[in-house]
C-alpha cells in the first residue's frame, strides 16, 4: 500500500470516528484489537496501519465502503454545507414537480411509502431518495421533512397557502444557514454546548478513575483540534459555564491528555 493511500486512510477512518462518535476503545473492540492498538494505526507518525481484515469490519459495522476509506472516492467535507443547502434544493425540486415524503426500512425500500396516496400504481417505478438515520446529517434532513410535511398539511386548505409556505421556506433558508455539516447540522453555539456537555461527563469519568488502581492517563473520547478550539472560544463568551473545565481544557493540549486529531491530512498526531 503506498505510503499517500496510508495517510488518506488514517485520516477517513478518524474522520469516521469523529462523525459517529467512535471512541478508540469502542473501535477497538470492532475490529478485534486494543485502544493502544488503534492509536497506532491512528498516528501518523506509526508505521503500523489497518489490515484487510479491519477495513471489513469498519465497513461492515459502520455502512461505509472500503474504497471511501482508502480515498478511492471524494470523502473530503465541505465546510460550507449547510442545511440551508437541504432546504433550497428540496424548494427547488417542489417547484419543478410537486412530491411526497414516505420513510421504509432498508429491506422495504422496493415497495411504496405507506403515506402516498392508497390508489397509487404499485406497478410503475418511483424515484425515492435514501438517507442514514443513523447519521446526524440523516436525522437532521429527517426533522427537516417532518417540519416540511407538516407545513404543507397547514398549509393545503387555506387560500394564502402558497404565501404561508414561501415564507416558512425563508425562515428555514435563514436557520438552516447557520447549521453547518462540520457541526452535525448544528449552529456554532448549539455545537459547542454539545461539546461542553461531552466534556462534562469525559471529565467526570476521568476524575473517578484517579482514586483507583487503574487511573486513566487520558479521557476517553476522540477529540478534535478543531473541537478544543470551539470550547476555548466558548470560554471566552462564557467564563462562567467553563469556570470549573479550566483543568480539562488543559490536557486537551498535551499528548498524554486528549487525543489531539488534525485537521489537515499533513499535519501530524501528537503521539510520543
Amino acid at each position: 500500500m503506498a505510503k499517500l493511500k496510508v495517510s488518506i486512510l488514517k485520516k477517513n477512518v478518524r474522520q469516521l470516528m469523529r462523525d459517529k462518535n467512535i471512541t478508540q476503545e469502542e473501535l477497538a473492540k470492532k475490529i478485534g484489537s486494543t485502544q493502544s492498538g488503534v492509536a497506532k494505526y491512528l498516528s501518523e507518525k506509526n508505521t503500523d496501519k489497518f489490515n484487510l481484515e479491519h477495513l471489513y469490519e469498519i465497513a461492515t459495522e459502520y455502512h461505509v465502503s472500503i474504497d471511501s476509506l482508502l480515498g478511492l472516492k471524494l470523502s473530503e467535507k465541505n465546510d460550507d454545507t449547510s442545511l440551508g443547502d437541504v432546504v433550497s434544493l428540496l424548494a427547488q425540486l417542489e417547484k419543478i414537480e410537486p412530491f411526497k415524503f414516505g420513510k421504509v426500512t432498508y429491506e422495504e425500500s422496493t415497495y411504496i411509502p405507506n403515506d402516498f396516496d392508497s390508489d397509487f400504481d404499485t406497478t410503475r417505478e418511483t424515484v425515492a431518495i435514501h438517507y442514514d438515520l443513523s447519521t446526524e446529517g440523516g436525522v437532521a434532513i429527517d426533522t427537516l421533512i417532518t417540519e416540511w410535511k407538516e407545513a404543507t398539511k397547514l398549509c393545503e386548505h387555506s387560500p394564502i397557502g402558497e404565501d404561508i409556505k414561501k415564507i416558512w421556506i425563508e425562515k428555514q433558508l435563514e436557520r438552516g444557514r447557520k447549521k453547518l455539516k462540520k457541526y452535525g447540522y448544528r449552529t456554532k453555539e448549539e455545537e459547542s454546548e454539545r461539546l461542553l456537555e461531552r466534556l462534562k461527563k469525559e471529565y467526570d469519568e476521568w476524575e473517578r478513575s484517579q482514586g483507583g488502581d487503574y487511573a486513566h492517563c487520558e479521557l476517553p473520547g476522540v477529540w478534535w483540534r478543531g473541537e478544543i478550539e470551539l470550547l476555548e472560544e466558548y470560554a471566552i463568551k462564557h467564563p462562567y459555564a467553563m469556570a470549573d473545565f479550566e483543568n480539562a481544557l488543559n490536557l486537551a493540549k498535551k499528548s498524554n491528555g486528549f487525543m489531539e486529531i488534525p485537521d489537515g491530512i499533513d499535519e501530524e498526531l501528537p503521539f510520543n
